[in-house]
């Protein structure tokens, strides 16, 4: 898997590119802010104007995936980072808080739809489209990742430790589990049965004991597992990431992972966007309670020459 950095690593990436490509960014259904719109949207946008300066007129394909299936419910056990106790309810059961939609995914699919607009009016040739992880549950290497999960999470625990360089108590992890088909907790105990692919899972909220084949139930899984399992279900011929993906070396995870999985690293190129900077000059965050609202022009232009790791917001201190 080829990476590429930055505004100088977007021309590398485009000149490589083949006709009718793939590009995906993923996003979570939690909270969109201007640092997410450098992945999701503003390289997109300069991705097409430079494959419109090459020549090539049919654009790419834009894919953008919503993690349903994935949680902020997980607390860490005590010294293990990696090591996950699930709690609460996966996105994809989540209420609106704002109460506008039927659930939260609804509510940050539309979200993500607005933001897309400014790539589709200045590019029409660039086809987008938002694609729910759950989707995905039919697709074989999907599916697959996740029986892995159920089945094998010391061995991913493994890879965790290796590419996260933190202690991983491998016998005890959990990375993915089933969601109680009756009031939607993730927490609880999951087993998988490989001979019968059946799931049985018990809820420690309402009690309840269930057990069906695997495809009948829905799921949660961890944030970084996902991103395997849509590596390999999407199969993308490049990958846009925040540039946090590689500082913290969750880049790593997801190709081991794959690599384990499949017996190859993942064919795909990735492209890494600049960490935008909020208030605090740390990376802009909802949870830092840091945001700014960065005009869309002023990042499109700004990111069109950017060859740094950090890029400050308008009016902050130079990025490094």
């Amino acid at each position: 898997m080829t990476r590429h950095f930055f505004a100088s690593g977007l021309h590398e990436l485009a000149a490589s590119l083949p006709e009718d490509a793939v590009v995906h960014a993923g996003a979570r259904p939690y909270g969109l802010h201007a640092g997410n719109r450098l992945p999701i949207v503003v390289y997109p946008i300069l991705l097409a104007e430079e494959l419109r300066r090459l020549g090539h007129a049919g654009g790419y394909r834009h894919l953008v995936t919503l993690n349903d299936w994935d949680t902020d419910g997980l607390v860490h056990a005590p010294g293990y980072p990696v090591n996950f106790i699930p709690r609460g309810r996966s996105f994809q059961h989540q209420v609106d808080p704002a109460g506008c939609c039927a659930s939260l995914v609804d509510h940050w699919e539309r979200q993500l739809g607005m933001e897309l607009r400014p790539l589709t009016d200045r590019h029409p040739e660039v086809a987008v489209e938002i694609r729910r992880v759950s989707s995905y549950r039919a697709v074989p290497a999907f599916a697959d990742t996740l029986r892995f999960g159920l089945t094998h999470p010391d061995e991913l625990g493994r890879r965790a430790a290796s590419a996260f360089g933190v202690p991983v108590d491998c016998p005890r992890a959990q990375l993915a589990g089933a969601v109680c088909p009756g009031c939607h907790s993730i927490d609880g105990m999951t087993s998988y049965d490989p001979m019968g692919d059946r799931v049985s899972f018990g809820c420690r909220q309402c009690g309840a004991a269930t057990e069906d084949v695997f495809t009948r139930f829905d799921y949660w899984l961890y944030t970084h597992l996902v991103g395997a399992a849509k590596c390999r279900a999407a199969d993308p011929d490049a990958w846009i990431f925040g540039g946090d993906f590689v500082e913290h070396r969750a880049i790593d995870f997801l190709e081991r992972t794959v690599e384990l999985l499949q017996g190859r690293p993942p064919r795909m190129m990735s492209l890494f966007t600049p960490v935008l900077l909020g208030s605090d000059g740390e990376k802009m965050s909802k949870s830092r309670r840091n945001l700014l609202d960065v005009p869309l022009d002023w990042l499109v232009s700004r990111a069109a020459s950017w060859d740094a790791p950090r890029l400050a917001p308008p009016g902050g201190s130079p990025g490094y």
